[in-house]
C-alpha cells in the first residue's frame, strides 16, 4: 500500500470517528466524541513491537479518564496489535492501526520496515576547511537492492577523531581543526554501517576572486573551491551545505588557473582544456548550451587556451599562437566577431589579431561591456561598447564590433578594460585611464559634462605601477615593492594605499571586489581603504 493510500485510510478513520458513524448508528448519548492516537514510533522493522496509545475526549475537548479502548489493524499479515495497543510489525508495508471507544473509532499510519542489507555513505572529493558544516548522502538498501529512506531508522553516527570533526545525531557534520577523521553511521538494529574518510586542511591559494556574491580560488594543489551564491544548501553531488565556506567544485578535473566573472568561472587544465561553470545565460559557459551549471563543463570545440579571462556573461580564450576565441553575450560587439550575435560556442575574434592579453570587463552599471588586450606587436587594442568613450578611439561609435586600435599618445605595454571606462600601464608603470569618470574612476581629473574622456591620461598622485587592474568605477595598481593603490567609487579621487598586511605579489578583479596574493602566499580581499582588507577564508 502506498504511503498516500495510508494517510486516506487514516483521515477516512478520523473523519468517521468524528461524525460518529461506524456502521451501527450514532449513539447520542456516548460520553467519548473523538480519539487521538499515537505511537513512540511511526515505523519499525518485522519482529520488533511499538506501544500505541489512545487518548478518548468528550464534547468539551476534556480527556476521559479510564476511557475503555479496542484495537485492531487494518492488515494483520503486516503487523498484528494486541489488547493493549502493542503492535508488532510482521512484514514490511504500510498498515492503519485503529482504536475504538463507544462508537468512536480513531487511527494512525504505521510502518514495518524493510531490512537494511547495505549502506553507502558518499565522501567528500577533496579536504575540507575547518568551520565547515555539512551533511554526507547515505544510501540504504534492501537485500534486493531497493533503495531505502532513513524514516523511523535508528541510524548512529560518529567521528574517529572529534577533535577533527564532529557529528550530531542527525548526521550533520562540522569540521574543527586540520586532520584526519573516519565519518561513520550503523543502521542500529541490522548492524549495517558505512563510512568515509574526511580530511580536513587549510588551504593556500594560487589566486581568490569574487563574483557576483561568490568567491573562487585554486589552490596550489590545483583545486578549485567555491563559496556563497549557488554554494549554498544541496549541491550536484548531492551534499548538503549547511554553512557557507570554501568547498571543493564538483569535478576532479585540476586547473593550472582560474578567471572568475559577474557570474561565472572559467579554468583551464594544463593541457590547455577549458571548463567552465555558473549562470549560462547567453551561452555564457560555452558548452553549446544556456543551462545554468555547478559542475564545470567543458567549453566546446575542443580548443586548447593558454590564457581564459571570464566578464559579464562572456568569455575569451587565448590560444599558443594569440588567437582570440569568445563566447556568451554579445549585445554591445563585446565578443569581437564583428556582429551582435550571442555565441553558445567559441567563435574566432578580434579580427584575427594575436594577442599575449585579453581583459574583459567585469561588471557594467548601464550600456554594456567592452574588452581589451594587447597584440604580440605591442599594440592595445579594444572594442564592445563605447558610449563612454571606454575604448579610445575615433570616432567615439556607440558600439565597435571589432578589434580597434587604442589612440593613446602614450604607447602601452598594458591594458585592462573596466565596466564603463578602461586604463592601461606604459613602460616606466605609469597609470592612464579614460571612458566614464563617473565616481572618479579616471581620478583626480576636472571634465566638462558629460564627465567623459576618450583620450588615455595619466592618474594624477599615482606611482609607478607594475601590474593594475579595472572593475565598474574602480581601479588597482600594484607597485614594485607589493604595495597596492586604489582609485575610484569607495576609495576616493586619489589613489590611496591599501592596508594590506603583506606585501602583495599580484592584483585579481571580479565584479567590484579586489583580491591579491602576499609574496607569503596568503590570499587578501578588500573593498575600501578604510576598511582592513581581510583574510580569504579556508587558510
Amino acid at each position: 500500500m502506498t504511503p498516500a493510500a495510508v494517510r486516506h485510510l487514516a483521515v477516512s478513520a478520523l473523519l468517521l470517528a468524528a461524525s460518529g458513524c461506524d456502521g451501527t448508528g450514532p449513539s447520542p448519548n456516548a460520553a467519548v466524541r473523538y480519539l487521538s492516537v499515537s505511537s513512540t514510533s511511526g515505523g519499525a522493522l518485522p519482529g520488533t513491537a511499538v506501544q500505541f496509545s489512545a487518548v478518548a475526549y468528550d464534547s468539551l475537548g476534556e480527556a476521559i479518564p479510564g476511557a475503555r479502548i479496542a484495537w485492531a489493524t487494518q492488515d494483520t499479515f503486516t503487523a498484528t496489535v494486541d489488547a493493549h495497543g502493542l503492535v508488532t510489525g510482521k512484514h514490511p508495508g504500510e498498515v492503519v492501526i485503529f482504536a475504538s471507544a463507544d462508537t468512536i473509532r480513531g487511527g494512525t499510519g504505521f510502518v514495518v520496515l524493510e531490512p537494511v542489507a547495505s549502506a553507502t555513505l558518499q565522501g567528500v572529493r577533496a579536504a575540507v576547511t575547518p568551520g565547515a558544516a555539512f551533511r554526507l548522502p547515505l544510501a540504504l538498501r534492501s537485500a534486493v537492492g531497493d533503495s531505502l529512506t532513513t524514516r523511523f531508522r535508528s541510524l548512529v553516527w560518529s567521528s574517529s577523531d572529534p577533535s577533527v570533526a564532529q557529528v550530531d545525531t542527525g548526521g550533520s557534520i562540522a569540521t574543527v581543526a586540520p586532520g584526519l577523521t573516519t565519518v561513520a553511521v550503523t543502521a542500529a538494529a541490522e548492524g549495517v554501517t558505512a563510512s568515509v574518510d574526511l580530511q580536513v586542511d587549510k588551504l593556500q591559494y594560487v589566486t581568490a576572486q569574487e563574483g557576483g556574491g561568490f568567491i573562487c580560488g585554486l589552490t596550489t594543489g590545483k583545486r578549485a573551491y567555491c563559496w556563497g551564491n549557488g554554494y549554498e544548501g544541496i549541491q550536484p553531488d548531492g551534499i548538503e551545505l549547511i554553512e557557507t565556506s570554501p568547498w571543493p567544485v564538483n569535478t576532479d578535473v585540476l586547473f593550472d588557473s582560474l578567471s572568475v566573472g559577474q557570474s561565472q568561472v572559467c579554468a583551464l587544465t594544463s593541457a590547455g582544456a577549458s571548463y567552465c561553470w555558473g549562470v549560462n545565460n547567453y551561452g555564457a559557459l560555452g558548452d553549446g548550451i544556456t543551462e545554468n551549471r555547478l559542475t564545470p563543463a567543458l567549453v566546446a570545440g575542443g580548443h586548447s587556451f593558454g590564457t581564459i579571462a571570464v566578464g559579464r556573461d562572456y568569455a575569451c580564450g587565448l590560444k599558443s599562437d594569440g588567437a582570440a576565441w569568445c563566447w556568451g553575450w554579445n549585445e554591445w560587439g563585446n565578443l569581437g566577431t564583428g556582429d551582435r550575435e550571442p555565441a553558445l560556442i567559441p567563435r574566432a575574434a578580434a579580427a584575427g589579431i594575436q594577442l599575449r592579453t585579453i581583459s574583459l570587463s567585469p561588471d557594467v552599471q548601464s550600456g554594456g561591456p567592452h574588452t581589451c588586450g594587447m597584440s604580440t606587436e605591442g599594440e592595445a587594442y579594444c572594442w564592445g561598447a563605447n558610449e563612454w568613450g571606454q575604448l579610445a578611439s575615433y570616432p567615439r561609435t556607440q558600439i565597435v564590433e571589432s578589434a580597434t586600435l587604442v589612440q593613446s599618445p602614450v604607447r602601452l605595454v598594458d591594458v585592462r578594460s573596466g565596466g564603463q571606462h578602461g586604463c592601461g600601464l606604459t613602460s616606466d608603470g605609469t597609470a592612464l585611464c579614460w571612458g566614464d569618470n563617473a565616481g572618479s574612476a579616471l581620478g583626480d581629473r576636472q571634465l566638462d559634462f558629460p564627465n567623459i574622456d576618450s583620450i588615455p591620461a595619466p592618474v594624477p598622485g599615482a606611482p609607478a605601477f607594475v601590474q593594475i587592474r579595472t572593475t565598474l568605477y574602480r581601479t588597482c595598481g600594484l607597485t614594485g615593492a607589493g604595495a597596492v593603490y586604489c582609485w575610484g567609487d569607495v576609495f576616493g579621487k586619489v589613489p590611496v594605499r591599501i592596508p594590506v598586511p603583506q606585501p602583495l605579489a599580484r592584483v585579481d578583479v571580479a565584479s567590484h571586489r579586489f583580491c591579491g596574493m602576499s609574496v607569503q602566499q596568503v590570499a587578501w580581499c578588500w573593498t575600501s581603504a578604510t576598511v582592513t582588507p581581510i583574510r580569504v577564508d579556508g587558510q
